[in-house]
């Protein structure tokens, strides 16, 4: 799944991962003063020639565009600046922003695990889940992936939130900002595997037996939870596998 930022489409994926500076100097300027004439924007700065060259690029890839003697940032470059910072010019990173559904059955008081089987964290055991895309709201998101990964429809209810740093050799690999969900009454024709993982029912004690990610039990408590909580914590990898985790908050409301 693509975020807003990577759907933008422009003529070269050159242009597109690496801005030029004077391009990146034009944004960055529109950004904070909209409106600008071609001398307000260039300043003297350089080559005009050159210049006028990156800005005709910008008005080409319809990212600025010139009303009368006033240059303005597009719909289409209000939405680029959005994704970028704004000294540098360049691609800023987000945190993962999506769901967790713990699918619970009552009758077999089993949760529906599933086996991941792609990177990153190939093999592990955990629940089901899925990135909010940039058109949804949290149920949407929740239903969709639950009917795609395991063709089942579920009742559900927001309990709360999984925020998590992970750090591979003590550098930041992910941050995932996760709304949890409880998804009760689970009803459909089941899907037991699929190209990105194998789904199997599971006892709470049963699921302990297998490779599970680190925040498991912790989910487990969101969901069961009387009310509304976030749990914030760090996870600790060693060469891609989970060694430790760190609780920074847990907290209800």
């Amino acid at each position: 799944m693509s975020n807003q930022f990577d759907i933008l489409v422009y003529k070269s994926d050159f242009l597109f991962f690496c801005m030029h500076e004077h391009r990146a100097n034009i944004l960055r300027k529109l950004m904070h003063s909209p409106g600008r004439g071609f001398n307000e924007l260039w300043e003297k700065n350089g080559d005009s020639n050159k210049f006028a060259y990156h800005l005709r690029i910008l008005e080409e890839d319809e990212l600025v565009e010139k009303i009368e003697d006033k240059y303005w940032l597009s719909h289409k470059g209000k939405k680029y600046v959005a994704y970028i910072d704004g000294i540098s010019g360049n691609k800023t990173k987000f945190p993962l922003t999506g769901i967790i559904c713990v699918i619970y059955d009552k009758e077999k008081n089993k949760y529906l695990m599933n086996k991941r089987l792609k990177e990153p964290f190939y093999g592990y055991y955990g629940f089901i889940g899925g990135k909010l895309e940039f058109s949804q709201y949290i149920y949407e998101c929740a239903k969709k992936e639950i009917k795609e990964e395991t063709g089942l429809e579920c009742d559900l209810k927001l309990k709360g939130i999984w925020s998590s740093k992970t750090y591979n050799n003590n550098e930041l690999s992910y941050n995932h900002q996760m709304f949890i969900l409880l998804c009760t009454n689970p009803r459909g024709e089941f899907l037991e595997k699929m190209r990105e993982g194998e789904n199997v029912w599971l006892s709470e004690k049963e699921m302990f037996k297998h490779k599970l990610f680190l925040d498991i039990p912790h989910l487990l408590d969101i969901v069961k939870s009387k009310r509304f909580r976030w749990v914030e914590m760090d996870r600790i990898q060693k060469n891609d596998e989970f060694i430790d985790k760190k609780i920074l908050r847990d907290i209800e409301f």
